[in-house]
């Protein structure tokens, strides 16, 4: 192999890992927004849903809960599947719940379409492994490393 080939290869491999990190981070950013965004709203939905602090403790709490029972859950159960096919179904669920959530028109069909979150811990538990194997061991590695 010439030297240019080899370097056009390390190039074109630098760009696949670049956008994978890319995907991975929007994938991440799209998790905390669609978590957070919920405390700013707490006025509004109150107002609009004619529900109390309590119910809307229940609101923001919905979301956490799932995911952390999930969260458990999905460490054993998303090995079972390849790590793509269960990243994309899993966030096309996220993507969807979200969807639902804006277009709820009650209090109890919000907190059921906010436990959706269980879609979003499933996703992180095959997103991080994907972070880890998509580079190669040595990518930033000191060089006493390599």
């Amino acid at each position: 192999m010439s030297a240019v080939k080899l370097i056009e290869s390390k190039e074109d491999e630098g760009r696949g890992e670049r956008l994978v990190l890319f995907v991975l981070a929007a994938v991440q950013f799209t998790s905390i927004v669609d978590f957070m965004i919920v405390m700013p709203l707490g006025p509004q939905l109150m107002r609009s849903l004619q529900v109390g602090p309590a119910e809307f403790g229940l609101i923001v709490s919905s979301y956490t809960f799932a995911a952390g029972v999930a969260g458990l859950v999905a460490s054993s159960v998303v090995d079972r599947f390849s790590r793509r096919t269960a990243f994309l179904c899993l966030y096309a669920g996220f993507l969807l719940g979200t969807l639902l959530c804006g277009l709820v028109p009650s209090y109890e069909l919000l907190v059921a379409a906010l436990s959706r979150g269980h879609l979003a811990a499933f996703s992180a538990a095959s997103r991080w492994p994907s972070s880890v194997t998509s580079f190669p061991k040595n990518v930033g590695a000191g060089p006493q490393d390599r």
